[in-house]
Parts: C-alpha cells; structure tokens; sequence
C-alpha cells in the first residue's frame, strides 16, 4: 500500500472514531477532537479506545482509572472462556487468551463465539467465512424493516394472536382468563406450559401437569405470575419423541421473505435459507441451546439431518446423549408439509424480512411454536463447525 493511500485511510479511521464520539456524546466536532486530544497527549491513549470504552462520560483526570477498571472487567468476563479453550486445546493460559483476543480482532467472532465453534482448531484461512452475531446482524438489518411485525414476533400473545390459524392447540393469556373459562378450556389437556410474553431463550418457562386432578391450584399460580401465554403442551410426533420426551424438539426454519410490486398486486417471494432441528436433553422441557439443548443441520431439499448435533460449549455428538438415536441421517416427519405450512403463514399481509420459524411436529402435521425475527445462524454454525465450514457460504447471497 502506499504512503498516500495509507495516510488516507488513517485519516478516515480517525474522523469516524470523532464521529462516534460525537454521535455518542452530543458534542460538536471541535469539542470531540479537543478532549480526544488532551487524553490522547495526557495519558497516551488512542483514539480507537477512547470512543469504544466511552471516554467522554468521566472528567479527565478520571479516565485512567476507569479505563483500567473496564480491561479488568473485560479481562474476567474472558476469563471462563480462556479456561475453556485451555481444556479442550492444551494451549497455555497465555495462548488461549492472545489466541482468543486476535480471532476477535481479526474476524469479530465473541469469546462465547470462539468457544462455540471451537475456533482455536480451525485453519487459519477459513475463520474468515465464520459467521457471527454481527454478520447476521447484517442480514436482519437488510430486510427486518416492518416495526409492527418486529413488535408482533417479540411478544408471544401478539404471535399466537396473528398466527393464531397455524398456533392448532388450545392457548390463553394466564392473566386475562377466569377460572371458568380456563377449566373448560383445557379441559381435554393434561399438560400445560407457561411462557411469559417477552421471555426469550426459554428463560423462565414453567410446566404444570393437569392430569393430578387439582386444576384450581394450578389455575391460582398462574394468575400469580407475570403476563404471559398459556398453551396445551403439544404431543409430538414418536418418530421425534424418540430422541427425549421432555422436551418439545422444533425444527427451525429460517426465511428471506420479500415483497415485490407486480401489476397483479403485492407478491410475496419466499426463499427458506437455511434449516436446523433442536433437540432437549436431560429432563429440560425445551430445546433451546441456551438451555442445554443440542442443534443439527438439516438438508432444506430432502428433510434429512446432515450433521451431527452440536451444543453451545464446543461439544459434538454423535447419538443423542439421553436416546442414543443417531442423528445423521433423520429424516424429519411431514417435511414437505413444514415447508408448504411456513410457505402459507409468509403470505399473511404482515410478513416480511429474515425470520425464523419454530415448528414442533405432532402425530398430525406442523404446529407454529414461535416466530423469531433476526434469527441468528449459531443453530447451523455450531454443528458445521466440526468439519470446519463457515456459514457465510451459504447466507453471503443475501448481503
């Protein structure tokens, strides 16, 4: 590179690292530059970390302090992660860390990220096709451009409301039912599970069993907890109750749905990037990676699982750990009816962006669990990355 075309982006470097501080802080450009300056020549730090750590927030003669308190924080929350890679790779504690410290600088992949995907044993000339929370971010900025139908997805009573035609089980709002009414409801049920409304993850989801008889007890400390839905605990199909019945294993379907002005109208192109399928373990009642849970890769053509399961701490499995059933080669029940059922709900006016589908299978077809906008792509990054293959390879098409 030469001189000119390096002092030029050094520039440009520079100027943006001014405008985050401005944009951050509400100041002018001249009074951006003049403190960044003076802490610059006072205590020689760069402009890069001051307008990351926020420098602007604290008096001059604070920022040090502070800035060694936010690299020790830094450095604990590391902490766990380093200790895991020095488990699984042998490396010493010092390696781990500069090895962990570099792939985040060179490829913007998270610790959790780096322990996930085992990044420390992948070849240095692929970690680039990794891709991570900010890549997918990316895509769900590109096409996630509807406000209401973001609002509809992150609350779960909206969700079963608006899709309320592909929900297919009986569902109430704990909190806006009478007893009456809620004993008839789920009076053919024996099983019930409670989400609250905004809850993600599968944090704070409770079950409650019907079938002992005392439904008032039931129905009295549900109306104590906070909003949330209500719904019969669906009875999956065997071929996937094979794997574990505690949990209810969803295949998730992820979208690209875009709309296009023909003369005939509004018309909706539906194009399924990728599909995975999650499976519980132990005795959680969801499937969740953050809740222990384990994913796989699934052909979105054939329905057939293509890789083995991965969880969120680096580990990969063969078998199931509970069932024993392998994965490779599961072909998932009514897949043609998955995509056909993901295909119709898309068509419903407020339907755009990048979206993922939560389809749990009953003895009788798909049923619509959740609906995520944004989805992020750990589901399939997590079990390709035992063979070392980066997802951007299949999601670049949409950037």
């Amino acid at each position: 590179m030469a001189n000119s075309e390096k002092a030029e982006r050094t520039r440009q470097l520079r100027e943006k690292r001014i405008a985050t501080v401005m944009k951050d802080s509400g100041w002018s450009y001249d009074q951006a530059l003049a403190h960044m300056e003076e802490v610059k020549k006072k205590y020689g730090i760069l402009f890069g970390t001051y307008a990351v750590y926020k420098l602007w927030r604290f008096p001059t003669e604070e920022i040090p302090e502070k800035l060694q308190q936010f690299r020790e924080a830094e450095k604990a929350k590391r902490e766990p992660y380093v200790r895991r890679v020095m488990e699984q790779s042998g490396l010493s504690y010092e390696d781990a860390e500069a090895h962990l410290k570099k792939i985040k600088k060179e490829t913007g992949c998270k610790y959790k990220e780096y322990v996930n995907y085992n990044l420390w044993n992948w070849p240095e000339e692929t970690l680039s096709r990794v891709a991570n929370t900010s890549y997918t971010a990316k895509i769900s900025k590109k096409y996630n451009k509807n406000p209401i139908f973001v609002a509809i997805c992150n609350n779960k009573y909206w969700t079963n409301y608006y899709f309320h035609s592909f929900i297919r089980r009986a569902w109430c709002v704990n909190t806006k039912i009478s007893e009456s009414k809620f004993m008839e409801l789920f009076k053919d049920s024996s099983r019930i599970i409670y989400k609250p409304i905004d809850g993600i993850g599968g944090a704070d989801i409770k079950t409650f069993n019907l079938a002992d008889g005392d439904v008032h007890a039931v129905y009295e400390e549900l109306s104590k907890l906070p909003d949330g839905v209500v719904e019969e605990f669906i009875k999956q199909h065997h071929k996937i109750n094979e794997f574990g019945n505690s949990s209810v294993n969803t295949v998730r379907v992820v979208t690209i749905v875009t709309k296009e002005e023909t003369p005939e109208g509004v018309k909706k192109n539906v194009d399924i990037a990728y599909v995975a399928f999650r499976i519980g373990q132990g005795s959680s009642v969801v499937d969740n990676l953050h809740s222990g849970g384990c994913s796989v890769v699934v052909d979105k053509d054939t329905g057939i699982v293509i890789s083995n399961g991965a969880d969120l701490i680096g580990n990969y499995y063969e078998r199931h750990p509970d069932s024993g059933l392998k994965y490779k080669g599961f072909e998932i029940p009514y897949f043609e009816e998955i995509k056909k059922f993901v295909y119709e709900a898309c068509q419903l006016e407020m339907v755009e962006g990048n979206i993922g589908w939560d389809i749990a299978i009953s003895e009788t077809g798909p049923v619509l669990v959740e609906v995520n906008v944004g989805p992020g792509v750990v589901l399939i990054q997590a079990p390709y990355s035992e063979i070392h293959f980066g997802c951007k390879d299949i999601l670049d098409k949409y950037l």
